[in-house]
């Protein structure tokens, strides 16, 4: 037997008076109430992880063409093991994120989703 899938897309248009805007989504299953944040799905509400709509930007028109570079800061020396992200902590584009734990390891085509725990 196999599960079917299914997508739910919704939409809304709401009128604001505001720079940004913060949300998440409140999930009900029976009596279950789970919370959709950037990071994932919690079980409870966490304060400063919600989604932000910025209200009628724009990107500059330079950024267009532009080749950017990013500075990832866990790869630098781990100063406080305190903030490192966790294995399984929460989902990224589908799967869920790892702690490296050998900086020895080839990188994979999952590599993205890998953290190594530094502080710049």
């Amino acid at each position: 037997m196999t599960k079917e899938s299914r997508d739910f897309y919704f939409g809304v248009n709401i009128l604001v008076n505001y720079r940004f805007i913060k949300y998440h989504f409140k999930l009900y299953k029976n009596e279950e109430v789970l919370y959709y944040f950037k990071t994932g799905v919690k079980d409870t509400f966490c304060q400063g992880k919600e989604f932000i709509i910025v209200v009628d930007f724009e990107p500059s028109k330079w950024s267009y063409r532009a080749i950017m570079y990013q500075i990832y800061i866990d790869r630098f020396y781990n100063g406080d093991k305190n903030n490192d992200v966790l294995t399984n902590e929460y989902g990224y584009l589908g799967k869920m994120v790892k702690k490296a734990d050998n900086w020895d390891d080839f990188p994979t085509k999952d590599d993205y989703r890998r953290f190594y725990g530094g502080d710049l």
